[in-house]
């Protein structure tokens, strides 16, 4: 429980990252912390996280609504 209290302030002061999450726990632990629109949470560990996050970061500035 120290981990998911841990993330859980973490992303509290950090309102606008975008968190992109891989194995189980740590989806977990950031959906329990909250769920809100930059995340993503993909489990597998075949690479997506890398694929994923990079493609936001290289993306346009401005969100798709």
């Amino acid at each position: 429980m120290v981990r998911r209290l841990f993330v859980a302030r973490l992303l509290a002061k950090t309102t606008e990252a975008l968190v992109v999450t891989g194995l189980g726990s740590a989806s977990y632990d950031v959906f329990a912390a909250g769920d809100r629109d930059p995340q993503l949470y993909l489990v597998g560990r075949d690479g997506r996280r890398l694929v994923v996050g990079a493609g936001h970061c290289a993306g346009p500035a401005t969100r798709a609504r």
